[in-house]
């Protein structure tokens, strides 16, 4: 029973506080004097400063006084009879004449409404020189509440304490709260606000020192749907620089955020896209390039790099050589321990030869157990040295396969590229003779090729 009582009567206060604060605003905001008294009493509630003004009294002055006082006596009739017009119609204009404290009587065109002030009956007066300044004020108003509510984009306006005094019918539609359900709150929780990082203390900065501030706002509909705006929210101050409340103007982009998400979420899968088929491509030209079992250059890379060495060669008189090498007795290892075991012994090879070249030499395997080492920039004597280290090196090793020791021998020719040596084929078989003769002077030893052989 109590709460059913409650919750009418909170509802009830809450509506009281939204209304004082929209005819605080209206007589903060308006050039022309406004003031409002109580219906009963005829006692000051309020009055903006172009109204102490024009009656030369203060605020605490006037609300002490009550209407009758700044109305001459011989009027008071007409007063009480305008009165129950606007208790009976809500609406009334008229011209009055009004008593300042100087005593010189002051004649002014005047709109009274009846208005519910702190709960109580009241009456809200605006007082013009002339008709015609009434009239137009009174249609400015009515124009702009028309335009702001034909207007697309939701037009809020907060007073000080940045709550709602104003809410139109696209802010109705966009959020899905009456106005009634959003005046009097905070314009950040009936929207739901979420800002960026930083762009709260932005937003603030700028207002400080602009008065407006323009961006891009997270929000939600009441039923919890997520919205995007495009927000412009401009400070109001009076003449004296006091602040008086704000106005934000939101458009909706949801639709074109929706968009920019779908583009930027397509691209990042098209990214995704050309990074597989780029290591796609490059894992297929290194399978092409390179020996699956050892990872070296493969026969058709080497023949691709030693026509490039020749056409270099030949242009500008560098010299380059190469040696040829293969291991000494593997079929005798294939068939006594597996093929296994050979390609163990072929892989180990490798690694030991790697570790005595230069970073500009070419290792490949030729076929089968031979191989290739194109050196540039490089002549006979210089590649036999290499080819010393080399068969010393395999030759001291003991490679372990198949969980046994083994000590493995190479056979290795040297040729170089000169004057006399017409092509890449020509010093491939130069090259390939001194191999040869090598295995054939006993294995285990190096020749380098010559005319003779």
């Amino acid at each position: 029973m109590v709460s059913t009582k409650t919750v009418p009567h909170t509802r009830v206060k809450a509506k009281i506080k939204k209304d004082d604060e929209r005819l605080r605003l209206a007589l903060r905001l308006s050039p022309s004097p406004m003031w409002i008294f109580d219906l009963e009493s005829l006692l000051f509630l309020a009055a903006n400063r172009p109204a102490q003004l024009q009656l030369e009294y203060s605020l605490p002055a006037l609300k002490r006084m009550k209407l009758s006082d700044i109305i001459p006596a011989d009027e008071h009739p007409n007063l009480y009879l305008t009165l129950k017009q606007v208790g009976r119609f809500g609406h009334f204009p008229g011209r009055w004449h009004l008593l300042p404290k100087s005593g010189q009587t002051i004649s002014v065109s005047v709109n009274s409404s009846l208005v519910k002030f702190n709960g109580r009956n009241a009456v809200l007066v605006s007082a013009f020189a002339s008709p015609f300044e009434g009239l137009l004020t009174e249609n400015c108003s009515r124009y702009f509440a028309l335009v702001a509510n034909r207007i697309s984009s939701a037009v809020i306006s907060t007073d000080s304490a940045l709550r709602i005094i104003q809410w139109n019918k696209a802010a109705e539609d966009l959020y899905g709260l009456t106005e009634t359900e959003a005046m009097g709150c905070l314009i950040d929780e009936v929207c739901c606000t979420e800002f960026g990082e930083d762009q709260q203390s932005e937003a603030r900065a700028s207002l400080r020192t602009k008065k407006r501030w323009q961006g891009e706002l997270k929000q939600h509909h009441r039923n919890g749907a997520e919205l995007w705006v495009s927000t412009s929210v401009t400070l109001l101050e009076d003449e004296n620089g006091n602040f008086l409340g704000g106005i934000t103007i939101n458009h909706d982009i949801t639709e074109r955020k929706k968009v920019e998400d779908d583009l930027r979420h397509t691209k990042q899968v098209m990214e995704e896209i050309n990074q597989i088929l780029q290591h796609a491509f490059e894992r297929e030209q290194l399978a092409s390039r390179t020996d699956a079992l050892t990872g070296i250059f493969n026969r058709r890379y080497f023949f691709e790099f030693i026509e490039y060495e020749v056409a270099l060669s030949k242009r500008y008189q560098q010299p380059f050589s190469l040696i040829m090498f293969d291991v000494d007795h593997l079929k005798l290892v294939n068939d006594t321990a597996g093929h296994q075991a050979g390609d163990e012994v072929l892989k180990q090879i490798v690694l030991l030869v790697q570790k005595e070249l230069r970073s500009v030499d070419i290792l490949a395997r030729y076929g089968g157990d031979e191989f290739v080492i194109l050196l540039p920039n490089s002549s006979v004597p210089d590649a036999l040295i290499l080819a010393e280290r080399i068969r010393s090196q395999i030759f001291a090793a003991n490679l372990r396969v198949a969980g046994s020791s083994l000590q493995v021998t190479v056979s290795i020719g040297a040729a170089d590229f000169n004057p006399s040596v017409s092509s890449s084929a020509e010093l491939i078989s130069h090259a390939d003779e001194a191999l040869y003769s090598a295995k054939q002077a006993g294995r285990n030893c190096i020749l380098a090729y010559s005319a003779k052989i």
